[in-house]
């Protein structure tokens, strides 16, 4: 029967693999399913259209945005500024009046030579576009001309620039002026709804620093030779700086070149950004050949090499208008662990214009170009003139681009926007300076994984990381100003759709008001614990212990009862505390002890512990040793426990520091005197006297005998 068992699961089985196998050949691929036109482009034009919630480019439309109420300091002139700025601290809003400029035409107002303005470590350097049409705005004078790329405003560690005019001197493509609008040199910083144009090196120049945001901005007319609207420089491989940044939902137009990772550790993502017509360079680029020595090519397993130009790059959802020059060049490839992406982009370039090299063909709207060393740095070119590329791309993507002129169709993915969330759960009400915790939930009909926007009604938000739909997700908050905040959030889905606003949550802010944690007083110690019966002159052991309800150290003061008192020094709450005492006057002692916590606060005196007192033999007390009361010694305590009670002095008894240990406060002053000094002299007499003979002893035993011959011969020479 056994047999036909295992006979019977063997055919089974041989059955079940083809089937299985059929059976999954018949299940379509997500691939072949997906029918769906993809979106291309940013979805329109700036300034009226929305991506994720506020206008491309920024301006009118755009929220939250702050006012001269919201601010800490307010300023319209240079010196104003620069004072402001070196007075702020983190959390602190410095805000440009409507319709102020501000021009930097002096080096008595730049912060140092370089850098006009400098916002520190999380202060917020702000105006009002947006809000008003006439916000303030911060100029950099004609007369600064210089070759030193220096910055009109540099943010450090997360700090913030928004709603401000930053205005250069030169909208045109000739000049001498070198200066870039904003310098970010601090991870974490955020350039917001700003208007940005006229300079002749950068617009935004990112250096070494890692998680800047760049969004909503207008920026134009950065047209110099070589000049960029944002660079994201990052450093060579054995230096090891990288950079990074977001750039999304800008307006870029009138430039050489757009976005652009310089050097190898450089890396960005460039999202639904909006480029105009007028341009005479390359909208994306990233900066290989120009910017590595050969020490740093990277050779390939095969023994190739290859240049590298940037981390990770990531081109998704931008619209360009412009015709010529370029959408995108990679000046190399991406570092050997990197990867760049190129995809949903529109771009009006002719998909007919192709170039041709060793790897084949490629439209001009992604070029990862070929540079290696045996053509000294400079690649072989096309009849066009155009360098080789790698075709296919090494570590890198692209597709779902649409180029020409005629508009891509409209996107017909049926994905749906987030449900709109409930009001934030959390507290109501709180003060100034304490951080909150909030927690928001919605799901995504497409079952998409979202990000949530939360608003917290003070002109700041926070935007979490994609979470699976449905998931709670919850972030902090600390307000800087009392007041009322209506806070709410919104949801964004991994397809880039954005649910609704949710309705506010109103919290009340109280300005802080330090709690002020009352401190309890120790316990009172339990009674003291000794010997009770004692001869004067003698040192005797005292312990006691109480807790302190707050957990502070104790110190502990023992009142003897004759005057004086011992102070013993802290140590932790419910630790025994010990302490010596000899007195010098016979009598009844009550000793009693008190705690004092670290903070000052003391406790009751404990319960008395009574200690009888008797004159030693030496001075006369009709005691000669041989009375006995309650635990007392019968002669000089010789510090044995048990019935003699203790040691009787710690300098002279504890020779094998088998009492607790004491620091010299606790220590008797009082030393062995009077018949105690005789009897240990006459003890110690004794005692040499014994080891003097026991060793004559011994070495008359151990000294072997002269031998019988020898007695006989010394016998017959005397």
């Amino acid at each position: 029967m056994t047999r036909w068992l295992v006979g019977l699961c063997v055919v089974v089985i041989l059955l079940a693999v083809p089937l299985g196998a059929f059976c999954l050949e018949k299940i379509p691929t997500a691939e072949a399913a997906e029918t769906a036109v993809p979106m291309y482009g940013c979805g329109g034009s700036p300034f009226v259209t929305y991506y994720n919630g506020n206008p491309i480019g920024g301006g009118t439309g755009y929220g939250p945005t702050y006012s001269a109420s919201d601010a800490d300091y307010v300023v319209s002139t240079a010196a104003q500024l620069k004072s402001a700025l070196a007075s702020a601290s983190s959390g602190d809003i410095v805000y440009v009046k409507d319709g102020a400029t501000i021009t930097l035409d002096s080096t008595s107002n730049w912060y140092a030579a370089g850098t006009g303005f400098y916002v520190r470590a999380g202060v917020t350097l702000s105006g009002g576009r947006g809000r008003t049409s006439s916000p303030g705005t911060i100029r950099l004078g004609s007369g600064f001309y210089n070759a030193n790329e220096y910055a009109l405003i540099r943010l450090s560690a997360s700090s913030k620039l928004r709603g401000l005019h930053i205005d250069g001197p030169q909208d045109g493509t000739t000049g001498g002026n070198r200066w870039s609008g904003v310098r970010v040199t601090g991870n974490g910083a955020e350039i917001a709804n700003c208007e940005i144009h006229g300079f002749g090196s950068r617009g935004v120049r990112i250096e070494f620093c890692t998680g800047v945001l760049v969004h909503y901005n207008h920026i134009h007319h950065i047209r110099q030779s070589d000049a960029a609207m944002i660079v994201v420089q990052g450093s060579k491989f054995s230096e090891g700086n990288h950079a990074s940044a977001i750039v999304e939902g800008n307006y870029f137009d009138y430039g050489v070149q757009g976005v652009a990772a310089a050097r190898c550790l450089a890396s960005y993502t460039a999202r639904y950004n909006y480029f105009g017509s007028n341009w005479i360079g390359k909208i994306f680029d990233a900066h290989g050949q120009n910017d590595n020595d050969g020490a740093y090519l990277q050779k390939t397993a095969g023994g190739a090499y290859e240049w590298p130009a940037g981390e990770y790059i990531k081109v998704h959802n931008n619209t360009s208008m412009s015709t010529s020059h370029g959408f995108l060049r990679f000046r190399g490839t991406p570092t050997s662990y990197g990867f760049h992406s190129v995809h949903n982009n529109w771009t009006c370039e002719k998909k007919t214009t192709l170039y041709s090299g060793s790897g084949g063909s490629w439209a001009p709207i992604c070029q990862q170009l070929w540079y290696i060393p045996e053509y000294g740095y400079n690649p072989p070119r096309d009849s066009a003139g155009e360098p080789w590329g790698y075709h296919p791309w090494v570590r890198m993507e692209e597709y779902d681009n649409w180029w020409g002129t005629t508009a891509p169709p409209a996107s017909t993915s049926t994905n749906s926007a987030p449900l709109t969330p409930a009001a934030p759960q959390g507290t109501t009400s709180g003060q100034t300076s304490t951080s909150y915790t909030y927690s928001v939930k919605t799901t995504d009909p497409d079952g998409d994984s979202i990000a949530y926007t939360i608003d917290w009604g003070d002109a700041t938000t926070f935007t979490s990381g994609l979470t699976s739909s449905g998931t709670s997700v919850s972030a902090t908050h600390s307000w800087a100003k009392a007041g009322t905040y209506s806070v709410k959030v919104r949801g964004t889905d991994s397809k880039g759709n954005s649910s609704s606003w949710s309705p506010s949550l109103t919290v009340q802010i109280a300005a802080f008001a330090p709690s002020i944690v009352p401190n309890n007083a120790p316990t009172v110690p339990v009674t003291p614990s000794g010997v009770t019966g004692v001869l004067t002159s003698f040192a005797y052991l005292y312990s006691a212990v109480a807790t302190d309800p707050d957990g502070d150290a104790l110190s502990y003061t023992f009142n003897w009862g004759d005057g004086t008192s011992t102070t013993v020094p802290e140590v932790d709450s419910g630790t025994t505390a010990y302490a010596w005492h000899a007195w010098t006057q016979p009598g009844t002692y009550p000793v009693r002890v008190s705690a004092t916590d670290s903070k000052g606060s003391v406790s009751d005196w404990s319960d008395a512990f009574v200690v009888t007192v008797v004159a030693s033999a030496a001075e006369g007390s009709s005691g000669t040793g041989d009375a006995d009361f309650d635990g007392a010694a019968t002669g000089p305590a010789t510090g044995e426990e048990g019935e003699h009670g203790g040691p009787s002095n710690p300098a002279v008894d504890d020779a094998d520091n088998d009492s607790p240990p004491l620091s010299p406060d606790h220590q008797s002053p009082v030393g062995v005197h009077g018949p105690g000094l005789i009897l240990w002299l006459m003890a110690l007499v004794v005692m040499v006297g014994a080891a003097v003979f026991l060793t004559g002893a011994i070495v008359r035993e151990c000294v072997p005998k002269p031998p019988r011959w020898y007695s006989d011969l010394r016998d017959r020479r005397d």
